[in-house]
């Protein structure tokens, strides 16, 4: 009965340590979950931004055509 009682013991301090374990690796990859998230929206406001810079310039480029195309 003793063995039986220091064996439970043993095994509820076993699954206790693993399910800690199983909890802390749940709270990092929920961490870095939340880190690619706003990774991800970063970038996207830079393409955004980039494109927008892009558009611009090919708005200058034509124009510089159009006034090119003038002069000749």
């Amino acid at each position: 009965m003793v063995f039986e009682t220091a064996l439970f013991g043993y095994r509820k301090t076993v699954v206790d340590a693993y399910m800690e374990k199983l909890v802390q690796q749940s709270y990092d990859q929920e961490e870095r979950i939340r880190q690619l998230e706003e990774e991800l929206h970063r970038a996207t406001h830079e393409i955004y931004s980039l494109q927008d810079e892009i558009r611009v310039h090919k708005e200058i480029n034509r124009a510089i055509s159009k006034w090119k195309n003038k002069e000749d």
